[in-house]
Parts: structure tokens; sequence; C-alpha cells
């Protein structure tokens, strides 16, 4: 994903709002989203952003490639 919001996206610990920030993604960054769950009508995705875990609103962000695992 590539982050589109201007202001960037905060991290969570969880999927929703109500949890704590733990980080934040700025504009154009990169990441890889391992999981995705829905949660207060986002969908939200887990990375790792220089060295930080955490939950952020894909809706603010556009999927630039797709990777299926088959296992």
């Amino acid at each position: 994903y590539r982050i589109t919001s201007t202001d960037g996206v905060n991290m969570r610990k969880g999927a929703g709002t109500s949890y704590a920030n733990v980080g934040a993604i700025p504009y154009d960054a990169t990441v890889l989203v391992t999981e995705t769950k829905k949660a207060n009508g986002y969908l939200w995705g887990y990375t790792t952003y220089k060295g930080v875990n955490g939950w952020f609103v894909t809706d603010f962000a556009k999927l630039i490639e797709s990777i299926v695992s088959k296992n």
C-alpha cells in the first residue's frame, strides 16, 4: 500500500479507533500489509513501519500490489 493522505495516517495497537496510537506513517510511504480486519466502518491493515507494528486505515492508502500466499 502507498499512503495517499497528505496528513499521513496513524498507527494503532489494534484495528479500531479506540486503540492507543503507536506511531504514524507519512504521506507517500509504502508499507506491506500482512493482515486486514474490518472495524469502525473501515478496513484496517496490519503493518510494520520503521520497526513499529500497528494497524492503520487502508481507506487513506492505495493498493499498489497484491501478493497472495498459496499454502
